[in-house]
């Protein structure tokens, strides 16, 4: 037969293993999504040549790929943006933009991308890139 002091430190042990688990299921669900959203730009790689067609655009794809799920994709270019914000959020997900470059001179641009995944966790990558006429 146990007596009170006995159920009373029994009581407190499961709280405080209670707690423990509690804690640490806490930490892995922390945990859980380590790795933040990748970002690739397909057949661009930084320094890359770019052409427009003949009506001035120029097309740029950017994929960003998460474990855990992408919530969204921000893809920019000169003088636009091109948002995704997949519903439910996807392990992978596909941005596009079209750049109107009539009236930019040939040079250097930067396109960006950021992507943010279901954890909360941020990428950004920019590349950059040369339009010639």
């Amino acid at each position: 037969m146990l007596s009170w002091r006995h159920g009373l430190r029994f009581a407190i042990g499961t709280a405080a293993a209670a707690g423990a688990l509690s804690a640490a299921t806490g930490l892995a669900a922390q945990s859980a999504d380590l790795a933040p959203p990748q970002i690739s730009f397909g057949a661009l790689r930084p320094g890359a040549t770019v052409r427009a067609d003949a009506y001035g655009r120029v097309f740029v794809a950017a994929r960003a790929t998460d474990d855990r799920g992408i919530r969204a994709v921000v893809l920019s270019v000169p003088h636009a943006s091109a948002v995704l914000t997949p519903s439910p959020p996807t392990p992978w997900a596909m941005a596009r933009a079209m750049w109107d470059s009539r009236e930019d001179p040939a040079g250097p641009y930067t396109i960006t991308c950021t992507a943010t995944d279901t954890a909360g966790k941020v990428t950004t990558q920019a590349l950059p890139i040369t339009l010639v006429k």
